[in-house]
């Protein structure tokens, strides 16, 4: 059961990280590139020394070393796509969006750590990705808007992520997986100052960063301990549910993005007309069943 409650704690953790970093990107920062790099700075500065002393990471082997290299290079790219999206879509709609590139979830699954579900829960992990389209079709038009073809890149690269994640966690321990993984991001991310344009934009950015340090720190507890939880649950629980209990993100974002637009006003960037809240909580109505169909609710 713990196992499960982490699968939980994961998504309402990263739900309000999710709203923090729409009000980075919306608010802030005008490159989401900076972004990325100062909630990397922020991790490597803040969070990471306080994981290696209560943690005591070990050094793992070379296939788990190559694994979470794929995820740090992926990670840079993905989230420089994903703060671009949350300037181009509400934000409980682009965390909806991720379940786009799960349905690739189940093959990375089978093909890397050889996970198989009954049929009737791929049936729910597919019922999950009905709302991503629901969302962002115009059915006045019948076109889906731009952030639905980033977020599909961007949820198949966390999709392989998720697998890969599975991976190192099976052949070494969740601290160690999260350590490495997070580490190797930091060095990589660092590799943006090598290009002039990029350390132009981020010295012309930093007096907003040194401003808001409070901020990123909170947010990054928030990505560090929503990260944590979801790898303790994949060190037990499958890929396929882990992920599908993680879709419930959606719903918590739409939840306390609400209660900051009250404390807020105007700098959440969220539509809570009543046309577009009946929309949204239909489309996550369908992520609960998906999510109550892949966890064997259908047995009890």
């Amino acid at each position: 059961m713990i196992y499960y409650a982490a699968a939980l704690l994961s998504p309402v953790l990263l739900s309000i990280s999710s709203i923090i970093g729409s009000y980075f990107t919306n608010n802030l920062f005008k490159k989401p590139a900076n972004v990325v790099f100062f909630t990397n700075i922020t991790t490597l500065i803040f969070t990471l020394p306080l994981i290696y002393i209560i943690g005591k990471p070990s050094v793992p082997e070379k296939p788990v070393i190559f694994a979470m290299s794929i995820i740090a290079l992926t990670t840079i790219f993905h989230l420089i796509l994903w703060y671009s999206v949350l300037k181009k879509a509400d934000t409980s709609i682009s965390v909806a969006m991720t379940a786009l590139g799960r349905i690739t979830l189940p093959i990375f699954a089978w093909i890397i750590v050889g996970e198989k579900l009954q049929p009737i829960q791929y049936i729910g992990f597919g019922i999950i990705l009905l709302p991503s389209i629901f969302l962002n079709l115009d059915i006045k038009k019948m076109t889906i808007n731009v952030a639905f073809w980033l977020m599909l890149l961007v949820s198949v690269i966390i999709s392989l992520q998720t697998i890969l994640r599975k991976f190192s966690v099976i052949n070494t321990d969740f601290i160690t997986s999260f350590f490495w993984t997070i580490l190797l991001t930091n060095l990589i991310c660092l590799t943006m100052l090598f290009l002039p344009s990029a350390r132009r934009d981020i010295a012309d950015d930093f007096p907003v960063f040194k401003k808001k340090i409070p901020l990123f720190i909170l947010n990054d507890w928030f990505l560090t301990f929503g990260g944590l939880a979801s790898l303790f649950a994949l060190s037990q629980l499958p890929a396929l549910i882990v992920s599908s209990v993680g879709s419930t993100r959606a719903i918590f974002t739409l939840f306390f993005g609400f209660i900051l637009l009250k404390i807020f006003k105007d700098k959440s960037k969220e539509d809570f007309s009543r046309g577009s809240v009946i929309k949204k909580l239909l489309s996550f109505a369908f992520i609960i069943l998906g999510i109550y169909l892949v966890l064997g609710g259908w047995k009890l």
